[in-house]
């Protein structure tokens, strides 16, 4: 249970990673941007986040459904692991 949580917070420190590389490409100065960015991806896993606690809690046979998920998405990301 805990891995599946830290593998989708790297999920979405990963999806922030790319969408600031994006905006680095593009050339993106303003500070607010980036913050607005990262701010709605930080929310978007926080609400995922606690759906998933409630979920897996009143239902552990999706836990392996939600490993095979979460490492689908990180190989999908595995561009902007650190």
């Amino acid at each position: 249970l805990q891995q599946i949580k830290f593998d989708y917070s790297e999920l979405y420190a990963r999806k922030i990673r790319k969408e600031v590389a994006e905006m680095n490409k593009k050339g993106i100065k303003d500070k607010q941007k980036y913050i607005d960015v990262i701010t709605k991806i930080a929310k978007a896993s926080e609400v995922r986040q606690r759906n998933n606690n409630i979920l897996m809690e009143d239902q552990p046979h999706l836990i392996k459904i939600m490993q095979k998920d979460v490492q689908d998405s990180l190989n999908i990301y595995k561009i902007y692991a650190k």
